[in-house]
């Protein structure tokens, strides 16, 4: 795994959207803050083996708890590095 032990403590901000079936519109959703609170890597499936690098978000405003991201999608989908928003691109 690579260094990403730095983003432990980092604020993130996550945007997302929700489709409305019965009006055929996209709404934002509130943003949600949180800190990286993990790096860590795992296996997807038991039988591929292929790892993933992910972070383990808490949030501070946001009705969920923790949320698990891939290392990857930092700075994408809506999911912001705070103080470095150029961070991985």
């Amino acid at each position: 795994m690579n260094n990403y032990n730095e983003l432990i403590g980092q604020l993130v901000e996550y945007r997302s959207e929700t489709y409305q079936m019965t009006t055929g519109e996209f709404h934002y959703n509130p943003v949600a803050l949180g800190l990286i609170a993990e790096v860590g890597e795992d296996t997807i499936g038991e039988y591929i083996r292929t790892k993933f690098e992910y972070i383990r978000v808490e949030w501070l405003v946001n009705p969920q708890r923790q949320t698990l991201f891939n290392i990857k999608e930092i700075n994408k989908f809506g999911l912001t590095l705070k103080d470095n928003e150029d961070w991985g691109l």
